[in-house]
């Protein structure tokens, strides 16, 4: 091969053929007679897909090893083999190019609205990247030049005024940044790709050769520096098949690239054609294509997601799904996963998609909504909170914060708020809770001390350089842990490379920010920055249009192909309109649309099985479909008379769907449909029994396997104390108050209660009460309600007090006891109250909700007052004491002989249930109404079903 003198060279690959394996043909070829020596060559490609499998060609064609030989894109061969000249310029990231803009935009507060600046700055800096790299630079003319240029390009004749006051601020703008690289000795991208490509050619490439893939991707800078090129080496266009506007139109192409030319080009041939084919095509050139019209999101992934698996199956590892839709491509990589099958995600998605991501933005919005318990608890049960060896004790902690503080406490925001609900039931629990309870403010206090400083910045409302929040934010998840655990997560570093960046970025330019405008900048970067999970090569590859291009595959997926992404929508461009662009030499929607199209016809061809995907309705409307699917599935239909879709992956599609409904006689195979009787191993039998274990006992022993055995119960070491954080338990607190001293709360009362103090009394109670509700819940209408329904109980309870205690003086309030029954069971629980007379016990339990009949107690099915009295000796009496709205009243009770027998036949059941569970007897559940009423285990019994089948 000869050097070129007249400009580039075309290499046309023809469409049909495998791109990657005929160019390396060609090029082994053309340079036979200096193999293997390839030093001389370099073969630019625009996509890294394209450069491996070209790579891979190259290697499998060729005889022996080669050497040298440059393979890659043209940004890389020039940043590879170009110096930029004079000194050393300072190469600044997208971040920091935003800083200095917006601090340009600042200086000229006249051009934009201060709320405008982040709204134009990324369009202003792709515009700006944009007119870099075109050959004329406009905007470094005299302004009247600029102003008359683009009057052309509207195709005006006289000054408009709009126009005038666009063009002026562009280039005020444009200047301005200018002037701030070049004072700052700043380099961005662009302009070091500017610099390089402007640079004089170095003679060391001298007749080398270039091979330049798609050539009319490059800008109009890089053209131009190919065309120069081109005068002292040999420069080489490659393109597959032929552009859009260079069709040729002539019967000798081949078949199936012909068709695709008719089906979308429509020429005055299209017709004939089409009668032509009708009527003479035996063989349908286009017979790998099908097509499936979906109903669903998720019926497509389905879909594709049986094509992939299948195509494994038959020993396929080259399989590529093309998709601008991320939302289908990640829920088909998490469906693809799930069934253990590896994906290459060559596309990427943003960063801020990420959970490293999302982690940052829930710690901001704790910032902003004062730590309402949403973003708050998404914060605490991220994985990214706490190190991995004490993640389970660390979100069983969470958990109790979450059912015991923020539900039943019903607190949803404020740090102070949680802080004094936990030491307000810390006054309740016992030692062995005590741990937990401090724990929980332990970790509120480290929350709120990281949140401090950022905290008085953003409430301030006061404007701070981009390094003070910056390093404000960072400093923040420092204190909390969550910098150091990004680094266990391939998207964690990349979002803490990203932090380092922006905390470095305010070297080039530091201007006053507001927090929105910090949260628009830290959001951006995040938005911006693509994150490709790094590994092996893959069987199955998800990729855009542009990455797949000049790629062959053994099956390719076209997936998500409605007219929303194929060909899509211009974008919504601030500056310019598009014949404007145009003019500009900048591209424009109608290329843009022309080329997409181009690539599209090429992906049709780069596969023997195509499957092309789609959603016709999204929830309940209509979505149309790309029209190119439109224009093959007519011209299937019309001209071919060949059915478009695939009926086999319909039918796989309708069998697998079918298998997740059951029919009656599938049910009546389910052995699931029996009532439950588990065994227990011995490990797994509690030795402590509280009243509440106790019962469950009783009452169902299924749903004793399911809480108590198996844990799948909150656990009642807070529970017991915390779960009741309504009505009940302020009045158990007042009651304990009024009689002894409790921490934080006023004095009890400090006489003996009789009838010459009963009003005194009585205020003292209803002041103490006002001071409980009033201090430790929200001033709520339901507070005030609580409040008034208990003052209306205060005289009558006075009066109980008055009768009470002339036989029975109070002894303990609040007891936490435990008993040894035997070697095997230790009875557990708190006494609301213990009172004694002549060495006597009673147990008074408060109850403000309903109480267990006489008979239930009589009869044993209900154990929580002869649990009670069996953790103390001496005991003569047990009650319930209901107190609510107006009334006090004793309710069930038991006394001397009948106490002391239950206590003993409810002790050795207790005991011959355990042996018996002990021997492997089952638990089953009983299903009885009574204790099913409330049971929060049925889902696990499945009462309901296996009901029906007995």
């Amino acid at each position: 091969m000869t050097k070129s003198v007249s400009g580039p060279q075309q290499l046309i690959i023809p469409a049909h053929e495998s791109f990657s394996r005929e160019l390396a043909r060609q090029i082994l070829k053309h340079h036979a007679d200096c193999l293997p020596d390839l030093h001389h060559t370099h073969v630019i490609l625009p996509n890294a897909q394209a450069v491996q499998q070209f790579r891979l060609s190259l290697t499998h064609l060729a005889e022996s090893a080669l050497i040298g030989g440059y393979c890659g894109s043209l940004s890389q061969w020039l940043e590879t083999h170009i110096d930029l000249p004079g000194e050393p310029l300072k190469h600044i990231s997208q971040s920091a190019r935003q800083l200095l803009l917006i601090e340009a935009l600042k200086l000229h507060p006249q051009l934009f609205a201060a709320e405008n600046h982040w709204q134009v700055c990324d369009s202003l800096l792709t515009l700006f990247d944009e007119l870099s790299l075109t050959p004329q630079q406009w905007l470094d003319e005299p302004a009247p030049q600029w102003i008359e240029q683009l009057q052309r390009a509207y195709q005006v004749d006289c000054e408009i005024q709009h126009l005038s006051q666009e063009a002026t601020i562009i280039q005020t703008l444009w200047q301005a940044w200018q002037q701030q690289l070049a004072a700052m000795q700043l380099c961005d991208d662009t302009s070091a790709l500017k610099l390089r490509l402007i640079q004089p050619l170095n003679q060391a490439f001298k007749d080398s050769y270039f091979y330049i893939v798609g050539a009319e991707q490059l800008t109009p800078l890089e053209q131009a520096w190919c065309e120069q090129l081109s005068l002292q080496s040999n420069v080489y266009y490659v393109q597959q098949g032929y552009l859009p506007d260079d069709i040729p139109d002539s019967e000798n192409l081949h078949s199936s690239t012909q068709l695709l030319q008719d089906i979308f080009n429509h020429n005055e041939y299209f017709y004939s054609r089409c009668i032509n084919y009708h009527q003479h095509t035996i063989d349908n050139p286009l017979k790998h294509i099908r097509l499936l019209d979906t109903q669903s999101a998720e019926q497509e992934t389905r879909a594709i997601d049986l094509k992939i698996r299948s195509k494994l199956l038959e020993g396929k590892r080259n399989i590529a799904v093309v998709t601008e839709n991320r939302k289908l491509a990640r829920r088909l990589r998490a469906l693809l996963e799930r069934s253990g099958v590896n994906i290459q995600d060559t596309a990427g998605w943003a960063l801020a998609t990420t959970s490293a991501a999302t982690l940052l933005e829930r710690w901001l919005e704790c910032i902003e909504q004062d730590f309402s318990h949403l973003p708050l608890l998404d914060l605490l049960k991220s994985p990214f909170f706490c190190e991995p060896q004490h993640r389970e004790e660390h979100l069983q902690l969470v958990y109790r914060f979450e059912q015991d503080i923020v539900l039943h406490e019903n607190i949803a925001n404020d740090l102070q708020r949680y802080q004094r609900a936990i030491k307000y039931r810390s006054q309740r629990l016992n030692l062995h809770t005590q741990e937990t309870t401090q724990r929980l403010l332990d970790l509120l206090n480290t929350i709120e001390q990281a949140a401090n400083p950022l905290r008085k910045m953003f409430k301030s409302a006061e404007s701070h350089t981009p390094d003070s929040w910056i390093d404000a934010f960072i400093n923040s998840i420092k204190q909390l842990g969550i910098y150091s655990q990004l680094e266990t997560d391939i998207a964690g570093m990349r979002v803490q490379q990203e932090l380092d960046m922006l905390s470095g970025a305010h070297t080039a330019a530091n201007p006053l920010m507001n927090w929105q405008d910090f949260r628009t900048w830290l959001g951006n970067t995040l938005e911006q920055e693509q994150f490709k999970p790094h590994g092996q090569n893959a069987a199955v590859k998800i990729m855009n249009m542009q990455q797949a291009q000049y790629c062959d595959f053994d099956t390719l997926i076209i997936a998500g192909a409605n007219a929303e992404s194929f060909p899509g929508k211009p974008a919504q461009l601030p500056f310019f309109n598009q014949s404007v662009r145009k003019a500009l030499q900048l591209t424009n929607w109608q290329q843009q649309k022309a080329y997409q199209l181009y690539q599209f016809q090429q992906l049709l061809l780069s596969s023997t099985d195509i499957l092309i995907t789609w959603q016709s309705e999204r929830n309940g409307e209509w979505m149309a479909a790309s029209p190119w699917v439109s224009s093959i599935q007519n011209f299937f239909e019309r001209a071919l008379n060949f059915p478009a879709s695939d009926h086999q992956l319909e039918y796989l599609l309708k069998h697998t769907q079918s298998l997740t409904h059951r029919d009656n006689d599938q049910l009546d195979n389910i052995h699931t449909t029996r009532r439950a009787q588990p065994q227990l191993k011995n490990a797994l039998i509690p030795e402590e029994f509280s009243a509440s274990r106790h019962q469950r006992l009783i009452d169902c022993p299924y749903k004793f396997f399911a809480a108590d055995a198996l844990k799948l119960k909150p656990l009642e070491q807070i529970s017991t104390e915390l779960m009741k954080s309504e009505y009940g338990e302020k009045v158990h607190l007042i009651l304990q108050a009024f009689h002894q001293q409790v921490l934080d709360l006023p004095a009890p009362f400090p006489h003996s209660i009789t009838l010459e103090n009963r009003q005194e009394a009585i205020a003292h109670l209803e002041q103490l009460s006002e001071t409980v509700f009033r201090s430790n819940m929200e001033d709520s209408v339901q507070h005030r309600g609580w409040l008034e329904r208990w003052t209306r109980t205060v005289p009558a309870y006075i009066d109980w007090q008055i009768k009470r205690h002339k036989e029975w003086k109070i002894h303990q309030l609040e007891l936490a006891n435990k008993q040894q029954i035997n070697d095997n069971i230790t009875l557990t629980g708190r006494l609301d109250r213990v009172d004694i007379q002549q060495g006597k016990y009673a147990i008074i339990d408060y109850k403000t909700g309903n109480t267990a009949s006489q008979d239930e107690i009589d009869s044993g099915e209900n154990v929580q007052l002869i649990n009670y009295a069996a953790l103390m000796q001496g005991v003569s009496e047990v009650l319930y004491l209901k107190l609510d709205d107006g009334k006090v009243s004793e309710k069930a009770s038991l006394q001397d002989e009948s106490l002391t027998r239950l206590k003993l036949d409810c002790s050795e059941r207790l005991h011959n249930i355990l042996e018996d569970i002990h021997a492997s007897s089952p638990l089953p559940a009983w299903g009885d109404m009574q204790s099913c009423i409330h049971c929060d285990m049925q889902g696990l019994c499945r009462k309901q079903i296996w009901e029906v089948n007995s």
